[in-house]
């Protein structure tokens, strides 16, 4: 076991050694953070200055890389994040709001850290949705619903 701990330390220490960062303004385009996603390489970090974005699936898979979303830190509540919908894997988004539901369908290693969801649609009886993913989860997160579910997870 202690083997196999100290080679996953030794796999993200590379990996951050080599890891950018990539700073995106709110800059109004929809496609600022999608396009930074696509540009991204393994293990990148994008970072999003205040102001509203929309993910949208990226045109090209993160598929085999690793990227981490989010916010700059002196943008904390100020940086919201929409359409999150889709599938995919290998994505962390830290410390974003997020103004509407958001399902997850067959992810792998899909992290949400410190993070407000907000919906505020009154047909979301919940905030985050995990449909037949492996690895994926909430950490020190805040889920606001309209009603008293506010995870779902199913396989």
């Amino acid at each position: 076991m202690q083997f196999l701990i100290r080679l996953l330390i030794a796999i993200f220490t590379v990996a951050a050694a080599s890891a950018k960062e990539i700073n995106v303004a709110a800059t109004g385009s929809i496609t600022a953070l999608r396009d930074a996603v696509n540009a991204a390489a393994d293990g990148d970090v994008i970072v999003l200055a205040a102001g509203e974005y929309a993910f949208n699936a990226p045109k090209q898979s993160i598929e085999g890389r690793r990227v981490t979303v989010r916010a700059a830190r002196d943008a904390a509540g100020k940086v919201i994040v929409s359409r999150l919908d889709g599938s995919y894997s290998l994505v962390r988004f830290e410390g974003l709001v997020i103004p509407e539901a958001v399902r997850i369908r067959n992810g792998r290693w899909v992290q949400f850290v410190r993070c407000t969801f907000a919906p505020t649609a009154k047909e979301s009886f919940w905030g985050m949705s995990f449909q037949d993913c492996d690895h994926c989860g909430l950490y020190g997160c805040v889920v606001k619903t309209l009603s008293t579910s506010q995870v779902n997870m199913s396989n």
